[in-house]
């Protein structure tokens, strides 16, 4: 599901046992948003020469670096070596994406309060607007992150439950690996 607002409130309201399920392109897609915000700050902040190496950046910066070509490499190469800034910024954007290989709750929400510490000292104020903002999807106590990964070879339907009240099936398909992450309510609360 989108993470807006609305569409949580919809579902809420007319199927309040549903679990929510915010998928990796979406979750990520804000991290981009972060980014950009990040590349955009810097431009403004340097001057003359400096600009150069950030000008036409964004799709190289927004892209993983086995998705670039030769010479997207190399720019890519160029940028991170010539502003710290935007290389901490892209580290923590592709470490970030490693939340997804976990396959226990625990380890995935230890992962993301090591994630959302390491931007401490890093005064990337759109990055920690990004992590309050997953914060308040998932609540420090009352939700639950479940990473579900189902491989295309088994195209079964899968359930795992969390508790006798909430309980969540997904289904493989064949276009690929389905990733998300399922905000559950263990609390009994509504979202």
């Amino acid at each position: 599901m989108d993470m807006w607002k609305p569409f949580r409130t919809v579902t809420n309201e007319r199927a309040p046992q549903t679990a929510i399920l915010f998928d990796k392109f979406h979750v990520l897609r804000h991290l981009g948003a972060a980014l950009d915000k990040v590349r955009k700050s810097e431009y403004a902040r340097l001057t003359g020469k400096e600009r150069r190496y950030i000008k036409g950046q964004k799709y190289t910066l927004l892209s993983h670096r086995e998705n670039l070509d030769l010479d997207g490499r190399k720019a890519l190469k160029t940028l991170l070596a010539a502003n710290k800034r935007l290389n901490t910024a892209y580290l923590l954007k592709e470490s970030f994406g490693q939340m997804w290989g976990y396959e226990r709750e625990g380890w995935a929400r230890r992962f993301f309060e090591n994630w959302r510490a390491s931007l401490k000292w890093q005064r990337l104020e759109p990055y920690a607007k990004f992590a309050q903002m997953i914060d308040r999807q998932c609540g420090p106590h009352l939700w639950a992150i479940e990473m579900a990964s189902l491989l295309t070879a088994n195209p079964r339907t899968r359930s795992r439950s969390a508790s006798s009240k909430d309980s969540i099936t997904i289904s493989a398909s064949s276009s690929g690996v389905r990733m998300g992450c399922v905000m559950k309510n263990i609390c009994g609360s509504r979202y």
